[in-house]
């Protein structure tokens, strides 16, 4: 096994030991400094993960973003060749179970043509196993995330649990940093 799997293995181990109780509480707090972040506050459009497992809860962020009538896009997986699009949903009933056992829109919403792709997202919120201090991010390892970042040009953010940063993590020529990594005592 090589460095970056080792590492990611002993990364999603400390994440998934958080007990539950501290990670609804430190995301609860996350949202509580996303809501404030200027990027955050003046998107109309938002391209978000669903959480699931021990991730970063996203219900909160999905249920601002419609309270607030900003636009929100989901990701659909094409895992033959590992991208993803940003599709926009209304409702969370607009879902079914995906690649992955993740929360993706219906594929039969998409070829009638009741939903479609979000072409260039505001902002992005972007899942990790952790994230390091330059903004670095260790995914799950398919690489969905830093394919869609190498051609983004707006504002990213990563969602992290304080266990969930560390110094430095081992990254390749194609991984992708966001602009800002949000945990529960700072923005780096």
């Amino acid at each position: 096994m090589n460095e970056k799997k080792m590492r990611r293995a002993e990364l999603l181990h400390i994440r998934n030991s958080i007990p539950d109780k501290d990670r609804h509480r430190q995301s609860g707090v996350i949202f509580e400094l996303l809501k404030y972040l200027p990027e955050y506050k003046n998107a109309a459009s938002v391209f978000l993960y669903i959480s699931v497992g021990s991730e970063v809860e996203t219900a909160r962020i999905i249920d601002d973003c419609r309270a607030c009538g900003r636009r929100i896009a989901v990701p659909l997986c094409n895992t033959a060749e590992h991208t993803m699009k940003a599709i926009e949903i209304s409702d969370l009933s607009m879902l079914d179970s995906g690649a992955y056992g993740i929360s993706e829109p219906r594929r039969d919403l998409i070829q009638n043509g009741v939903i479609s792709e979000m072409k260039m997202p505001e902002l992005v919120i972007v899942p990790a196993i952790s994230f390091d201090l330059r903004r670095q991010r260790m995914g799950y390892g398919g690489g969905y995330y830093d394919r869609y970042l190498s051609d983004y040009v707006g504002f990213s953010v990563g969602l992290a649990y304080s266990e969930c940063i560390t110094e430095c993590l081992p990254t390749g020529e194609y991984d992708r940093c966001v602009d800002v990594v949000i945990c529960p005592e700072r923005m780096i």
